[in-house]
């Protein structure tokens, strides 16, 4: 007890020795009491060892030391587990030695040595101890995470294998916090892909992490999927990429690393590359877009992969690179996001190796310019379009020239079209025939057909098919199907033709009424569908559960109405129809490329009834696609009849769609059409529809429902009007609207007479024959109007005073003005043949000359002359019924206050006014003469005009110009005054338009200047083909009118 008793005072007074050097007061007593049990078991010696080493410790963390101390004992027991003092002594030495390079990787050594002892014994602990010795006097960093992993490596891949993993980071230990991301994701690596494989990413990861540890860290967590998709190979590429980019953006170069799983399977590296360039180059000014860019990039090229393959992409991304490096980021970003509308729109016209090879054409030009490669890439679609693929690089090198020698500037102008040159040029390289040059040759063709002008219009642009608005016919600007331009003029003229024919065979009178039958079965099948549209082609879709269908089957069906109609009546052109019809089905898409056998079945059929034959061979059409066109076709025989209409078309629609529906199931797809699907509501809107006109007018003659042969009949009257008169159904239909039943046969008395009279007027005493310019044959119908004059009869003078007091203040202006305008005194004209005088000057030299003996002159006198306004002015004026109310009232007030200027002045001038009902009855009233004075006789005639029937101008104007043509004056005037387009009983529309016009233009042939003044406010739409010759004028409000016409007056004749 007492032995015990020293032995541990003994032992106390020694740790106590040990440790008071270092540590004082209740710290040493407290470590005194830890460390004494230690002492049995490991002697002195051994506690001499572990406090050397928290000793040494302590210049790292007095606070760590006292702790492993006071824990010491607790490891020293586990460690006794597996062996005696000496190993714990050598432990402890071993951590000591680590301790020199670093404290913190020998703390972490010490408090791990237990597990890894028990793992891998002693001597494995040792040959770890000293591998972190060694890495710490590199990098403690490194030492420190290469000791935390090392027990489940050494699990893995033994000692030898954590040695080699301490050799490669020491190695490429460059960026801390790359080799902290390698040492944490070294155990899940070797699991994944083997330790040669990691080696191997390791390395390559570290060349990233030379430029950019966050690259290289991203890089590394990829690695593995990237090389369970596409292999070592291509991640030994995409890390080589990433390094060049890291290089110049390591932003980047990260993101395109994260994006790289989702691309590197589908585009190439060099797509990868441009893609990269392209970015740096917009992330140097703007990160958010660049960052944009990149993310929306996999669905971009999801996009782009649709047109093509990763050479398109690559072709893509690579032209915007080069723009953006050349010219403008910001035009390479439009550029890039527009790259899918534009490769679809080329695609119209070739494949995908059509779309790459403009791309790589455009990228020769961006070498030189590449805002003009830009520009040459949008309009590359349009000049395919016009002038093929070899026009195109004709273009592009005359661009890349003009680029290299006059500049960007002017290089873009000729892409765009905007320069002198482009328009010679681009003639020359152009295939195919324009519309232009055949234009007239094709009106003329079209005019012997219809027996009636029609207008030719020019579309632009991709994909253009014929259509008509009723009025027009729009046709593609040019034709290239064929090498041959006869060929080419084939196409124009049927395509022209099956347009006109629409027309003339009446597929825009579809009128719902007519197919009740058919609307009745229709919405019994499909539970009482409702109808919307604006018209009745567009209602009739709508009652199908697929209008889309029904929609191209109205289509197919009627172009096959119309082709056998020409076809039968016009055998020459129906030939041509059927080789042109032929050659188209030959372009069509194949059926692997439609949808579904719905629309593979609609497809044959319309191949069959249109061209009568099909792109594909028989045998390789589906059987029941063949059974169901079959029966299709027996359907449609009826079409073929030279009775059936467009109403005889819905009804074989309906039959089809119920055919087509019985045996298809999907949802239909639209069609291709061969022509422009009927648009009921334009022509509608343009002319009107001649069924339902017919219709109507037979339902005011009768209270009975009518029969289709009156509908009939009527109908062909009033497509004999619009012939022969360019009289529009909606115009008559408008006015049978306003009629009461009783007058309506009158009404259409005298619409039958316009087509039936066709003969020249005979002479009357006192009445006045013209010439009537005939636009539906192109020249004079001869003495078809008749001019009667008669004198207006006056009465109170009351309006005139009225008149002439409202205006007081104005007219004193005016006559102030126009006062002005008078030439005053007299001149005297000298070297004259006679006179009032003997000129002194000439007479001198008279005898001068004599004496010289040369020949005199005899204009050796003096005349006075008296100076005047050599000027006669005609006012016309429009006394029609439409003048009624305010602007017959302006009218008058304007003639006042023109005629109280005029008498001031002293030009001669006449009123006259028109009206009249029909050709032989043009009522010419004179007002004023231009030899009657202005006096009260006058102002009275003015005071009582009135407004009275139709407005047949040309007449008026043509007696009018006879009038002025009889004057001496050198400047002779007509003034017309109107409040509209001209409107008779048989004259109007485009037809009295062109008369007037004529009218004005023989007035000026005569060298009468013609000035119009109008009130109607719709004019500009044809003011300026009517008034083509002569000066014309808007006056939107009328009350303006007397103001103006003095301004207007003024301005013109001086």
């Amino acid at each position: 007890m007492v032995w015990n008793s020293i032995k541990k005072a003994h032992g106390v007074k020694k740790i106590r020795k040990l440790l008071g050097e270092y540590y004082e007061g209740e710290v040493l007593e407290k470590l005194v009491s830890e460390l004494y049990p230690l002492l049995d078991r490991v002697g002195y010696e051994g506690l001499e060892r572990v406090v050397s080493l928290c000793t040494q410790l302590d210049r790292y963390s007095g606070r760590t030391a006292v702790t492993l101390l006071e824990e010491s004992q607790e490891l020293i027991d586990r460690l006794l587990t597996y062996g005696d003092k000496d190993l714990v002594m050598n432990v402890y030495g071993l951590c000591s030695q680590l301790a020199r390079y670093s404290e913190g990787t020998a703390i972490r050594l010490l408090g791990q040595s237990p597990e890894l002892i028990d793992r891998v014994g002693y001597a494995g602990f040792e040959k770890i101890a000293g591998l972190s010795s060694q890495v710490a006097r590199e990098d403690s960093f490194v030492a420190a995470k290469l000791l935390g992993i090392s027990p489940g490596l050494i699990d893995r891949v033994g000692y030898e294998g954590l040695e080699k993993v301490a050799c490669l980071c020491s190695r490429i230990a460059k960026d801390r916090r790359f080799i902290a991301a390698l040492l944490e994701m070294t155990p899940r690596l070797i699991d994944r892909v083997g330790y040669d494989v990691f080696e191997k990413v390791a390395c390559l990861c570290s060349q990233a992490a030379g430029y950019s540890g966050r690259t290289a860290v991203r890089l590394l967590e990829l690695g593995p999927e990237l090389i369970e998709r596409v292999g070592y190979d291509a991640l030994e590429k995409v890390v080589t990429l990433c390094s060049q980019i890291a290089r110049e953006d390591s932003f980047v170069a990260a993101r395109l690393l994260e994006l790289s799983p989702e691309l590197i399977d589908r585009v190439s590296y060099e797509c990868l590359w441009r893609m990269a360039e392209l970015c740096c180059q917009v992330n140097k000014d703007d990160g958010f877009i660049a960052a944009r860019l990149l993310d929306g990039s996999p669905e971009l090229i999801e996009r782009l992969l649709e047109f093509g393959d990763d050479e398109l992409v690559t072709d893509v991304y690579g032209l915007c690179s080069q723009v953006a490096q050349t010219y403008n980021w910001r035009t390479a970003v439009r550029l890039q996001g527009m790259s899918p509308e534009l490769i679809e729109r080329l695609l119209r016209y070739g494949d995908k190796e059509l779309v790459k090879a403009v791309y790589e054409l455009c990228s020769q030009v961006a070498k030189y310019s590449g805002r003009t490669a830009v520009s040459l890439l949008e309009a590359s679609p349009d000049l395919i379009a016009k002038a093929d693929y070899e026009g195109l690089v004709k273009v592009a090198y005359k661009a890349s020239e003009i680029a290299k020698v006059e500049g960007e500037e002017k290089a873009t102008s000729f892409v765009r079209g905007e320069s002198s040159e482009y328009a010679d040029f681009f003639e020359a390289v152009t295939k195919g025939l324009e519309l232009k040059k055949i234009k007239p040759v094709l009106l003329h063709y079209l005019n012997a057909l219809l027996g009636y002008g029609i207008e030719i219009v020019e579309v632009e642009g991709e994909g253009v098919r014929a259509t008509t608005d009723g009025e027009r016919i729009f046709l593609p600007e040019r034709i290239k199907e064929f090498e041959e331009e006869d060929r080419n003029f084939v196409m124009f003229k049927v395509l022209a033709t099956h347009e006109e024919a629409h027309l003339e065979y009446g597929s825009f009178d579809f009128e719902l009424t007519n197919v009740q039958d058919v609307v009745g079965r229709i919405k019994a099948r499909y539970s009482g569908r409702e109808m919307n549209g604006i018209s009745d082609t567009e209602k009739f879709y709508t009652l199908f559960p697929e209008p889309a269908l029904a929609k191209d089957l109205i289509t197919i069906l009627e172009d096959y109405r119309i082709n056998s109609r020409l076809q039968a009546e016009y055998p020459v052109l129906g030939e041509q129809i059927s080789e042109m019809n032929v050659h188209m089905v030959s372009k069509r898409v194949s059926l692997d490329e439609l949808a579904n056998d719905k629309q593979r079945a609609v497809e044959i059929i319309a191949q069959r009834l249109i061209a009568g034959t099909t792109k594909e061979q028989i045998e390789q059409i589906p059987v029941k696609i063949l059974q169901t066109c079959e029966q299709a076709l027996s359907i449609s025989q009826t079409l073929s009849l030279p009775h059936a209409d467009v109403h005889e078309t819905a009804r074989v629609a309906a039959e089809l769609y119920f055919l087509i529906d019985d045996n298809f199931q999907g949802l239909y797809q639209p069609i291709n059409p061969f022509s422009s699907p009927l648009d009921q509501s334009q022509v509608n809107q343009n002319i009107g529809n001649f069924g339902r006109t017919a219709r109507k007018i037979n339902e005011k003659l009768s209270s009975e429902p009518t029969n289709t042969n009156d509908n009939k009949d009527v109908r062909e009257l009033l497509r004999a009007l619009f012939k022969k008169k360019g009289i529009k159904p909606k115009d008559v239909e408008s006015r049978i609207d306003t009629l009461e039943p009783k007058m309506v046969k009158d009404y259409l008395c005298d619409l039958e007479t316009l087509i039936t009279d066709e003969k020249e007027l005979r002479r009357e005493q006192d009445t006045f024959l013209y010439p009537e310019w005939g636009s539906d044959i192109e020249d004079y119908r001869l003495n078809w109007s008749r001019v009667r004059e008669r004198i207006l009869d006056g009465g109170s003078d009351e309006f005139y005073l009225e008149t002439i007091q409202k205006y007081a203040g104005q007219i004193k202006i005016i006559r102030r003005e126009f006062q002005m305008l008078r030439p005053e005194g007299s001149i005297k004209l000298r070297a004259q043949f006679e006179g009032d005088d003997v000129d002194l000057d000439s007479a001198v030299q008279y005898f001068i000359d004599k004496r010289l003996k040369l020949s005199p002159s005899e204009r050796n006198y003096v005349r006075t002359e008296k100076r005047t306004r050599d000027i006669v002015v005609a006012f016309l004026l429009d006394m029609s019924g439409s003048t009624a109310g305010a602007t017959i009232l302006c009218e008058k007030e304007a003639l006042i206050l023109m005629s109280e200027a005029l008498k001031e002045l002293g030009d001669a001038f006449a009123i006259y006014g028109f009206s009249g009902y029909g050709r032989d009855n043009v009522a010419f009233y004179i007002i004023k003469d231009f030899e009657e004075p202005y006096d009260q006789r006058v102002q009275c005639k003015i005071s009582t005009i009135t407004n009275k029937q139709s407005t047949r101008i040309a007449p008026a104007i043509r007696h009018t110009t006879t009038k002025l043509r009889r004057r001496e004056e050198k400047t002779k005037v007509l003034i017309l005054l109107s409040d509209g387009k001209p409107l008779d009983r048989d004259y109007f529309g485009n037809y009295a338009i062109e008369d007037t016009r004529m009218a004005l233009r023989e007035a000026q042939r005569y060298g009468i200047k013609s000035f119009c003044i109008t009130v109607d406010r719709e004019a500009a739409e044809y003011l300026p083909r009517m008034y083509g010759n002569s000066r014309w004028v808007v006056i939107d409000d009328v009350v303006k009118l007397p103001e103006k016409i003095t301004r207007i007056y003024k301005r013109f004749t001086t």
